[in-house]
């Protein structure tokens, strides 16, 4: 949201408030929910400063409760997390070549789900005051 109290030493008209559990912010959108070359932001601290007036955006979130995580990302991380770990529990260099081709068949089954589960209509973004 737009936070007219906070000094803005910068060129921009409009200081949002990146949300707390904000690991990256990936795209700035217009007030219609469309990507626009044209549109210029900074961040600074917790705050982001742009010309739009009615911000929209894309982020990666951080996720802390782990029964929200998608079953095929869960498998894809143990899968890693396998792979990485084998060759100094196991000192197997065989076996950690086959968990390392598990790891990848598994992040290839997790995309392949998380394109059936997304709607054919993209997901409106979210306002600044709506994130999570």
């Amino acid at each position: 949201m737009a936070h007219p109290s906070i000094t803005n030493n910068t060129s921009y008209d409009y200081i949002y408030t990146i949300p707390p559990k904000c690991m990256r912010v990936l795209d700035l959108l217009n007030g219609d929910g469309v990507h626009d070359d044209n549109i210029e932001w900074i961040i600074e601290g917790e705050y982001l400063y742009t010309n739009e007036d009615d911000a929209m955006f894309k982020f990666i979130f951080q996720v802390e409760d782990v029964r929200k995580f998608d079953p095929g990302f869960t498998n894809a991380l143990a899968a890693r997390l396998a792979w990485l770990l084998c060759l100094k529990v196991t000192g197997k260099i065989n076996l950690r070549q086959t968990l390392y081709r598990e790891y990848l068949f598994q992040v290839g089954e997790a995309e392949g789900l998380d394109g059936l589960e997304h709607q054919s209509e993209p997901k409106e973004p979210k306002r600044w005051d709506q994130a999570h």
